[in-house]
């Protein structure tokens, strides 16, 4: 019953994706730089802070604290896993112009810009103006490098979120696999 499960799930990602398709897309916008596994700098907006995912932080602060806390990880451990996340997303996004898709809320309480990303991509499993993209949020989910945080009213992709983060922990990916050396 599971592996049937996983077939349909493997058969409708596609379609799930296309049919959550963004709403609407602003950009391009060049990333100036990556700040850490969730939170990037946009040339004319500032710091923006993917929505639905948080990534370790990566640096000793007292959010990193709270993480390993939260873990039963050291701290010196989400923060080996954070600079993880961080390089991951500059991977993705490192020299490149994104798309952004705004939802209820567009900032948060530190004046951040709430945003889903994307990057044009022909293979993409997105599909806005007759192109087609990767959202940025997902494939750090689905990477495993981050975990699902929905705030609402920010809830838009939750549910596709939860299932990513099910599967990247389930296959091992990212800070799910990833021992210390």
């Amino acid at each position: 019953m599971a592996r049937l499960a996983q077939l349909a799930l493997l058969l409708f990602w596609p379609a799930l994706a296309l049919a959550l398709s963004p709403s609407r897309l602003q950009g391009p916008v060049a990333v100036l730089k990556v700040v850490d596994g969730d939170t990037v700098e946009l040339a004319g907006l500032g710091r923006v802070r993917l929505i639905g995912i948080d990534a370790p932080e990566s640096s000793p602060n007292e959010r990193a604290r709270l993480q390993a806390r939260q873990s039963g990880q050291e701290v010196q451990e989400v923060v080996r896993l954070g600079l993880l996340a961080k390089r991951f997303t500059e991977g993705l996004l490192r020299g490149k112009q994104v798309w952004l898709e705004l939802d209820v809320q567009e900032r948060d309480r530190y004046g951040r810009v709430l945003a889903y990303l994307y990057l044009e991509d022909p293979r993409g499993d997105w599909s806005y103006g007759g192109k087609r993209y990767r959202q940025v949020n997902l494939e750090i989910l689905r990477a495993g490098w981050a975990d699902p945080l929905t705030i609402p009213p920010n809830v838009r992709y939750a549910e596709l979120y939860l299932e990513a983060s099910r599967e990247a922990r389930a296959k091992g990916r990212g800070m799910w696999g990833n021992p210390p050396p």
